[in-house]
């Protein structure tokens, strides 16, 4: 067997110089796209946590109004309890003072 230089070996070796640029290219565009794909997704995620942190602080804030509606219904009704007690010991007194 005679190779031929020209015709054989320079051809295989430019294809496999040629293969391996090709991969080379391939991967670097591949490695962009994938970090491209990652920022897309990490701005994705970043905008759901936004509206997610938004829902949170609002009701965060009709927890707090509730809380302070609550506390101030508990202060009135201990107050009244309060008089309550003062007219019931009142009517006891004032019923014991009568026998």
């Amino acid at each position: 067997m005679n190779f031929d230089f020209e015709n054989v070996i320079f051809p295989t070796i430019i294809s496999g110089i040629t293969g391996i640029f090709g991969w080379l290219v391939g991967k670097k565009r591949e490695d962009v796209e994938i970090d491209t794909n990652e920022i897309a997704n990490t701005k994705e995620i970043i905008e759901m946590w936004k509206v997610t942190a938004k829902e949170m602080k609002e009701e965060v804030a009709e927890l707090k109004q509730k809380i302070e509606d609550l506390t101030k219904e508990v202060h009135t009704l201990r107050m009244e309890n309060i008089e309550l007690r003062s007219k019931l010991s009142n009517a006891n007194e004032s019923h014991q003072d009568k026998q």
